[in-house]
């Protein structure tokens, strides 16, 4: 049956019909034609303004390192050293180095690696900084000029405690996983067509982001009789998604968003969640699954009961988790999973500081330095010292109106993106690592910084960096770079 047969089946209509057709053919092709040459004029980066993308180029992904100047060209090669005020830059074209003033440079991006070679981090605790920073660390000890960091990423680092957001432990203590770490552990979820590229990438604070609509990312898990989990998504726009329970999507619950409406629902059987306005721009959620008793409780970031819903399934075949980005851009901004007591769901301040030991216990209150550990002080109690082997984790809160202003369930989203004109250098990584303030250098493939909050510079192996973000002032009176033609 021919298009116009099936669209159109009265004879009248026919002719018409395939006038329409010719011209919006015409000008599909007109608009193309026009796009492609707008992008090659301009150097078009539709994500050039946003600090999380990855660079969109003209031959696809990148295989090797690119250089971008400010005026839109690029050049491949690798990245040799910098000081603080020049790159060296070994491109096949020039037989020594080019030496290109900061000032001068937007960026220097890396080929993606595949997710599943992008390790879990092996250290023990995830340390997030006020700034938006992100490390992963051992605590080695607590002083009065606060944590002492140990990784092989960064050597030693000395953080203050007052540049300290949020501390979670990685592994152990019933827990099951602890992240995102960027990519680190995620696959792409085949299409209809068969398999799809892994189009998601590390975001904000370590967070696993995506821009293409309708791609799903999976992660096996093993799911205990009863298992917790905290979910916190985000979006520029009203948050569009499906987060499923198992690796087969009709073996287990899934909450996702039908157009405005967000639903839980298994087997036929559905319960509406929250209705999404279109101001709306995060979805923060603790869950608790009896996976026996095939109830899933579900509750808002505060611990208020949203709703039971009486499953369908209780043993997926295929354990773990999958979600799948419904619209233009979504974040996984934090995902919990751990081994659940039974106990209910305990109420939470975001704007209190807490601290959870392991074995489960958390105390809300302010928390302090202390002799080889940290100090929480409870309201109208006495401090408790909690030592850095009992920290399961912590966060310092904080300022309740901000985040009612900005619509932001955790503190630490306070941090937000800020606009790429003011943006300091940026070190990103695969695993979620993030480093932001100024170059010093880089020298041995390790490059030298100093971040916002601590006394010291810090060193960062550039192993599995994925972009290196630059935002150098030029000096006065400086003259403009020559194009690299000349």
């Amino acid at each position: 049956m021919s298009v116009e047969e099936t669209v159109s089946p009265f004879p009248f209509c026919r002719p018409l019909f395939a006038e329409w057709k010719t011209k919006s053919v015409l000008a599909l092709l007109a608009f193309i034609t026009l796009s492609q040459f707008s992008v090659q004029a301009q150097n078009f980066d539709p994500f050039l303004n946003q600090p999380g993308a990855s660079s969109v180029t003209d031959d696809g992904p990148l295989k090797v390192p690119r250089m971008y100047w400010r005026s839109g060209e690029s050049i491949d090669g690798a990245l040799v050293g910098a000081d603080g005020k020049a790159l060296s830059w070994k491109a096949d074209l020039f037989a020594e180095p080019l030496q290109v003033r900061l000032h001068s440079l937007l960026r220097v991006e890396m080929p993606q690696p595949a997710a599943p070679a992008v390790a879990a981090p092996s250290a023990s605790f995830s340390i997030l900084l006020k700034s938006g920073d992100r490390l992963y660390s051992e605590i080695q000890s607590i002083t009065p000029e606060g944590l002492i960091l140990e990784s092989q990423r960064h050597t030693t680092v000395k953080v203050p405690l007052s540049a300290v957001q949020a501390i979670e432990r990685l592994r152990g203590d019933g827990l099951v996983y602890s992240g995102p770490q960027g990519v680190a552990g995620w696959k792409a979820v085949p299409g209809s067509q068969g398999q799809q590229a892994f189009t998601w990438m590390a975001g904000e604070r370590g967070g696993l982001l995506s821009r293409s609509w309708n791609r799903a990312v999976k992660m096996e898990l093993p799911m205990p009789d009863k298992v917790s989990f905290e979910i916190v998504l985000s979006s520029p726009l009203r948050p569009q998604f499906s987060l499923g329970f198992a690796l087969d999507p009709n073996t287990a619950p899934v909450i996702e968003t039908w157009q405005d409406e967000m639903v839980v629902a298994d087997e036929g059987l559905f319960t509406p969640l929250r209705t999404l306005t279109d101001d709306d721009r995060n979805v923060a959620l603790r869950v608790f699954w009896d996976r026996p008793g095939k109830i899933m409780r579900i509750h808002d970031w505060a611990g208020k009961l949203i709703t039971e819903f009486h499953a369908g399934h209780n043993e997926p075949a295929n354990m773990g988790i999958v979600l799948r980005n419904k619209g233009a851009e979504l974040t996984l901004e934090r995902l919990n999973v751990r081994v659940w007591d039974g106990n209910p769901c305990p109420s939470y301040e975001p704007s209190r500081g807490w601290l959870r030991q392991l074995g489960g216990a958390t105390i809300e209150g302010t928390i302090t330095q202390a002799v080889d550990g940290l100090a929480i002080t409870p309201a109208n109690s006495p401090p408790q010292t909690i030592p850095v082997s009992q920290i399961a984790g912590l966060n310092m809160g904080g300022d309740m109106a901000q985040m009612q202003a900005k619509k932001v369930p955790l503190p630490e989203m306070l941090a937000a993106v800020r606009s790429p004109e003011s943006l300091p250098t940026r070190l990103r990584y695969a695993d979620g690592t993030l480093l932001t303030g100024a170059l010093v250098q880089i020298e041995n493939n390790t490059a030298l910084m100093r971040l916002a909050g601590l006394t010291d510079a810090i060193t960062a192996n550039l192993k599995d960096m994925t972009r290196l973000l630059l935002n150098e002032p030029a000096p006065l009176s400086t003259p403009p770079e020559k194009p690299l033609a000349q």
